[in-house]
Order: C-alpha cells, then sequence, then structure tokens
C-alpha cells in the first residue's frame, strides 16, 4: 500500500476590509487584502469547457468567521499537494488547484463545532452570467482571435447604475494561451462569407439571440475549429486533436488503484451521424457539412435550412448559422460528432491515490487530472488476457467460468474474445471531482473520475 501526506490550504485576497472609511479607501485604490487559511475539507470539480470549475471549502470559524458581508467579491485560490518528509508544505504555485471568486459563504455554529462554508466557481462563470450580452461586445470579422478576445472581456462585465462598464472580466485580457495552433492569432476573416469585405469586414459575426458572452467566445472559437477553456487564470486555446489527446495518460486497474467502477451503455447515440447546415439569407444559399462525409459535401443549394434535429439519410441535421467556409464547417461537423459519439459509453471509477502510473511509465499526478484529457481503464486484464492463448471457445468458456463468471456471461466473453481485443480501453474524462476530509482520525482522500469513450475516427486520438 502506497502512503501520502496530502496538505491542503486556501488563500485568500478581499477587496474590503476593515472599517467602513477603510474599505471605500481600499475600494477606491482597488487595493486587497491576502490571507491563507486552513481547510478541513475540500470538494473540487473540474468541469468541461462550457462550464466553470467548481470548489466549496470548509475552514474553521477563528479562521474566516467574519461577517460574510465582508468576504463579497473575494478572489479563491485553493492549494493541494504532498507535504515533505519532514511533513513540512507551503502551499507553492505549483500546488495551485483552483483560482476563482467567491460565490456564496455561510457561518454556522452549534455546540459541536463553528465552521465557515466557502462556495466558488472559476473565472468562466463572469463570461457565463454576461447575460444579456451588448450587441456592441460581439467581435467582428475584421478581428483576429486575440482582438476577439479582448473586446469580448471590455464587455462582459456589463454596467453599473451610472452607466460604466465594470472591469471584472479585463483580468483575463491579455491571458490567452495558445497549444498547438498553427498561425497565432488566426484571423475571422478566414471564416468570413464571401460577401463580406472591405468595408463590409467589421460586420459582427453571426450569433444567436441571446447568448451569454461565454457561448458567443466559444462560437467564435468553434468557427476556426478551435476550442477553448479557462483553466486557473489562463483561458486555453487549442485545436479539437490536442484538446482529446493527452501525452502519458494515467492507467487505472481494477483491483490496484480502483476502489469502486461504474459503466452503463446509451444505446440510443449509437452510430448517429451528423450534419451541419449554415444558411445565408442574403444570397439563399446553405453550406452542408457531413460526418462521415457522404458524396455530394459542402455543395451549395438554394434549399430552405432544415430544423435542428431533423433526419437527412441517417444523419442527424442540424443548424450552425454564421459559417459559411466549406472547410471551417466541416471541422466544427466532425467535431459534433465526436462529441456524440463520446456519449456511448459512460462510467465513474473512484480512487485514493494521488499518483498513478502512465502508458509510458511515467507518473501521473492526479492533481493535475481535469475534464477533457485521456485516461486508460483496465477492468479484469488479467482474466481477459489469459484468453489470448485460447484457441476453442469451449476451454475459454471453462477458463472464465473457473474464474467465477456465470456460464451466460463466460458465453458471451468466450465468443466474442477478437472483438473485446479491437475495443479500446482509453477513455475521455467529462469531469474529475477530488474531495478532501481532515478529522481527529487524520482525514480521507478520494478522487471521482468521470469518463465516456474515445473513438477512433481518423487512425489517429482525436
Amino acid at each position: 500500500m502506497t502512503y501520502y501526506r496530502p496538505r491542503m490550504g486556501a488563500r485568500l485576497s478581499v477587496p474590503l476590509w476593515g472599517a467602513p472609511r477603510e474599505r471605500i479607501q481600499q475600494s477606491d485604490s482597488s487595493a486587497l487584502i491576502e490571507f491563507d487559511i486552513n481547510i478541513r475539507s475540500l470538494d473540487l470539480l473540474r468541469n468541461d469547457h462550457n462550464h466553470a470549475d467548481e470548489a466549496t471549502i470548509t475552514v474553521d470559524w477563528l479562521d474566516a468567521g467574519v461577517d460574510p458581508r465582508l468576504l463579497s467579491n473575494a478572489i479563491v485560490e485553493i492549494f493541494v499537494g504532498e507535504a515533505d518528509d519532514r511533513g513540512d508544505w507551503e502551499m507553492p504555485r505549483d500546488d495551485r488547484r483552483f483560482v476563482g471568486i467567491l460565490t456564496d459563504v455561510e457561518r454556522a455554529s452549534d455546540d459541536a463545532e463553528r465552521t465557515v462554508r466557502i462556495q466558488a466557481l472559476d473565472f468562466t462563470t463572469l463570461f457565463i452570467e454576461a447575460k444579456p450580452y451588448p450587441p456592441e461586445g460581439v467581435p467582428t470579422y475584421a478581428m483576429n482571435l486575440e482582438e476577439a478576445w479582448r473586446h469580448i472581456c471590455k464587455y462582459a462585465g456589463g454596467k453599473d447604475t451610472a452607466g460604466n462598464w465594470f472591469q471584472s472580466a479585463e483580468l483575463l485580457a491579455d491571458k490567452l494561451s495558445p497549444v498547438g495552433v498553427e498561425g497565432w492569432p488566426p484571423s475571422l476573416s478566414e471564416v468570413a462569407p464571401p460577401r463580406i469585405k472591405g468595408p463590409l469586414a467589421k460586420t459582427p459575426i453571426h450569433v444567436k439571440t441571446g447568448a451569454n458572452a461565454w457561448e458567443i467566445w466559444q462560437q467564435t472559437c468553434g468557427s476556426l475549429g478551435l476550442i477553448s477553456w479557462i483553466y486557473q487564470d489562463s483561458v486555453i486555446v487549442t485545436t479539437a486533436t490536442n484538446f482529446y489527446t493527452r501525452s502519458n495518460p494515467p492507467m487505472f486497474v481494477w483491483g490496484k488503484n480502483i476502489s469502486s467502477i461504474k459503466e452503463r451503455r446509451n444505446c440510443a447515440m449509437s452510430g448517429k451521424k451528423v450534419a451541419l447546415v449554415s444558411y445565408d439569407p442574403l444570397t439563399g444559399t446553405l453550406v452542408q457539412a457531413w460526418y462521415p462525409p457522404r458524396g455530394d459535401q459542402g455543395a451549395k443549394k438554394k434549399v430552405k435550412a432544415k430544423k435542428r434535429g431533423a433526419k437527412a439519410d441517417d444523419y442527424d441535421v442540424f443548424e450552425f448559422n454564421g459559417v459559411t467556409e466549406q472547410a471551417a464547417l466541416q471541422t466544427v461537423c466532425q467535431r459534433v460528432y465526436e462529441e456524440r459519439a463520446r456519449q456511448e459509453l459512460e462510467g465513474t471509477i473512484m480512487t485514493s491515490e494521488m499518483y498513478v502510473e502512465g502508458i509510458d511509465g511515467r507518473t501521473a499526478k492526479l492533481l493535475k487530472l481535469g475534464a477533457g484529457q485521456d485516461i486508460r481503464i483496465d477492468v479484469d486484464k488479467e482474466i481477459l488476457d489469459g484468453l489470448k492463448g485460447i484457441e476453442s471457445i469451449e476451454k475459454r468458456i471453462e477458463y472464465l467460468k473457473s474464474k467465477g463468471y456465470r456460464d451466460s456471461m463466460a458465453r458471451l466473453l468466450a465468443s466474442n474474445q477478437e472483438a473485446l481485443s479491437l475495443l479500446s480501453s482509453v477513455f475521455h474524462t467529462r469531469g474529475v471531482r477530488t474531495r478532501f476530509d481532515v478529522d481527529e482520525m487524520g482525514g480521507t482522500f478520494e478522487v471521482e473520475i468521470s469518463y465516456c469513450n474515445r473513438i477512433e475516427v481518423t487512425g489517429d486520438a482525436t
């Protein structure tokens, strides 16, 4: 058994502190009061790129047992790591696992204990909550992606009662971090409709009515075949391939580092093909993208746009207006197909490990694992590997029954041994939840990983 020395702590940066006069002065000067607090329990959830990461911590009353109103607008940093051989740990930057905004604080007291519970969301929430979003904040085709992001940040904070724009989202304006994107920063003119040239290039990109700032950013990136998400105080922008492919996926093996596992098959999603149509109301044409491709791929037709979810020759058809360049629409279509296909199989595993072995033999840190990454899961690996050297189906059945399988299941596995060997054991993480509690007995630590199947589309893991 591997023994760890896990540690956790938090740092609060509070804009308002002290007497009312002092708080007013600090507010005018944008001053921050920083202080560290010990954590008694932690629940940290790493979500997918469309949702904010979530953190809930419980601390002692004496650490943060102040009037909850004094903690409004606080920035929360959470650190989780392992102490050294002497038990020392000082919240190093490499062990920072979360940065976000305090959204709720609750203090409670009874005869047994006095605690404060703090909830926080990462900075994605600044953009999700920016709704309704002003039309003047929508990027134009004349911008590149960096300019589009700064433009969105400028308008994402909303206005105060005096009509002035809040600057809350501007702290991320210069935090773009491209990964594997060639020709950075790409220009939105690459995906502009042919008619939008010259002076018309300042035309805002097409966005759906009522979209929030994050949806507009995702559509802007998506039109270029890119995906973006916020991790701590960085805004990652990468390709679909890089997003779903990670080096050295952690390996989880039943009986070794998995404490529990649950899986289910969503048969309704199996084999669903996808088509996207982008309708141009000025020319009366639409561009079509199909995945898997079919013969008349990309043909422009004078047709009425199909309703979302309509079917055409076993394809589910969805509108994706605003992208009229064929290559860009095809990239988006493939990504939609892959997202849907990944929903065929989903599951959850639990582990109490902080580190596991990766596929290439190097150590993988589970505290760095997030949504959108690859993991390998082997259940009954030794037993199923044992089938490979048995040629007779009947002997395979006897072998499996000797290992405790019932006759019906043994026959199913024995008859499909060749097919089983072709199924990938690498899966795609959908969310990672870390729970850590400290008590008089020492405490508990566990990581819950939800995942879905990862498919091979081009022969490469994409």
